[in-house]
């Protein structure tokens, strides 16, 4: 018997047990009927989300039954027949704040995707794990999502430091996972079997990016000579941020603005200090508190601090600014940070005494205003959630990754195999479709009829690669600022090869 069944599925197999009975000798109640022994039992009858109850009877899973850290729903979760997709990214930690307007926009790309039917005629119900922005959290929560509960599908991760500790899971189990923020160009070469797919495209151009914002404060913001101005770097001790330091640090060589070879006469020039998120267990680099006394103890104080890691580091920048500035120092400094650092959240406990003074940079992954599939998510999105998406990193390709999933479903069995093949689906030559509600029967049409699909999804066109999971695109590097409390979008600096000088001082007066 199958408990929560609400179809007459229930009566029938109830009366086959029945007459099954009658014919057995001895057979005269079904006190001591069971069905199963194991979970995988229920599963091969009923489904992936069929468990075997303590008396032997199948029954489909609840909410209440999910484990951490993936004990979080979104749909009509427990419903006979609906398809359970994996949503795997930080809720909680120092990325909590990157993952959470992602998450959000899943939300709203489901209901979107439900309302015209869901994923190949079923409802889509989503599952939805808290990563904390630890890679050793993000694999028992992938391994349980695909192993205990069977999805066929993940959105998500939100880092290359997971996605490399996932690859050999996707590529085992062909369970497609669609990343909506990994801008790490060597993900490109991942061995994960064409399992991990990323509606982002890649920063390669970030660090160079960083480097020339740098060299451009120093040539119009501070009034001294290249030679007398003092850089610190904070690098967090992962793939994201050593991938930024040492392309930053090689632009910057080159360029020659910057002297990184010691100095046995006085103070070095530049000076880096590595660290390690407080969720990592192994801390062979200084904590938060270590890298604070470090950058507190140099002496002369840092003109400019690049700090090349998540969210977290605005607690650490804001309590350093305010010491510096403090009457006994007097000292005021500008910052540096990159597109995980682009936090909404984080930014709001900044002052105006910092404004103008934090400089970002960033992928642009929200498309220009006027752009019509944007315009459309920007609405939903903030009459959701309040925010507008230009504030937050990566919640369009949030939105771009779900709608990517319900294309590439259509006519599938809905196994991960399948789905994988069938992102394949969106080129830049197809049918042309908008990531909007309006538009998704008109891409069903398109694959009905053997069409590929061009997305132009809310972050931009979102056509794959089949060989490396990229999308074919190039996009430019935004400059980011701090002011009044939010964060704001300048515009573009940087193209890969042209530098467009900006700047946060004329943002921060506005």
């Amino acid at each position: 018997m199958f408990r929560n069944d609400p179809s007459a599925a229930v009566a029938a197999r109830t009366a086959l047990v029945i007459a099954g009975c009658m014919l057995l000798a001895g057979c005269t109640s079904l006190e001591n009927f069971t069905e199963c022994e194991t979970d995988s039992a229920c599963k091969s009858k009923y489904g992936s989300l069929s468990v075997c109850a303590d008396d032997g009877i199948c029954e489909q899973m609840t909410r209440d039954m999910l484990q951490a850290p993936c004990d979080r729903t979104y749909g009509n979760f427990g419903a006979e027949d609906v398809v359970p997709v994996g949503v795997l990214l930080p809720s909680s930690g120092a990325l909590g704040g990157v993952g959470t307007p992602v998450r959000q926009a899943i939300y709203l790309a489901t209901d979107d995707i439900n309302a015209m039917g869901g994923l190949n005629g079923r409802e889509m119900a989503l599952v939805v794990c808290d990563s904390a922005g630890d890679r050793d959290v993000a694999r028992q929560a992938a391994t349980y999502l695909i192993e205990d509960l069977g999805v066929e599908a993940i959105l998500g991760p939100l880092t290359a430091t997971s996605a490399f500790a996932l690859a050999d899971l996707a590529k085992q189990h062909e369970v497609p996972m669609i990343s909506p923020s990994i801008t790490d160009p060597n993900l490109s070469d991942i061995d994960d079997g064409g399992y991990i797919w990323r509606t982002v495209a890649t920063d390669d151009k970030q660090g160079e990016a960083l480097a020339k914002l740098v060299q451009h404060i120093m040539d119009t913001v501070l009034d001294k000579p290249h030679e007398d101005v003092r850089v610190a770097m904070v690098v967090n001790d992962d793939i994201y941020g050593e991938t930024l330091n040492r392309a930053f640090t090689q632009h910057m060589i080159a360029s020659g603005y910057l002297d990184f070879n010691p100095n046995p006469g006085g103070p070095d020039q530049v000076v880096s200090i590595s660290y390690e998120n407080a969720v990592n267990i192994d801390r062979t680099v200084p904590t938060d508190l270590e890298m604070f006394k470090e950058l507190e103890s140099l002496s002369p104080a840092p003109d400019i601090v690049v700090w090349l890691g998540r969210p977290d580091l605005w607690v650490t920048m804001l309590s350093y600014d305010q010491l510096m500035r403090s009457p006994t120092i007097g000292h005021t400094a500008y910052h540096v940070m990159p597109d995980l650092a682009k936090d909404i959240a984080r930014a709001e406990m900044g002052s105006e005494e910092v404004a103008g003074r934090i400089w970002g940079t960033a992928l642009k992954t929200n498309a220009d205003a006027s752009y019509p599939p944007f315009q459309s998510f920007r609405t939903i999105y903030q009459d959701a959630w309040v925010y507008d998406p230009v504030q937050v990193q990566y919640a369009s390709n949030g939105w771009d990754a779900t709608y990517a999933l319900a294309i590439a479903a259509k006519n599938t069995d809905l196994s991960g195999e399948q789905i994988n093949k069938g992102l394949e689906r969106l080129t830049a030559d197809g049918t042309e479709v908008e990531a909007v509600k309006s538009d998704l029967q008109k891409a069903y049409n398109a694959v009905s009829n053997g069409q590929s699909v061009a997305l132009q999804g809310a972050s931009g066109p979102i056509a794959f690669d089949p060989q490396t999971g990229d999308i074919e695109s190039d996009r430019d590097i935004i400059l980011w600022c701090y002011a009044h409390h939010t964060l704001t979008e300048v515009g573009s600096i940087f193209d890969g090869e042209t530098f467009t000088a900006r700047s946060c001082i004329e943002a921060a007066a506005e």
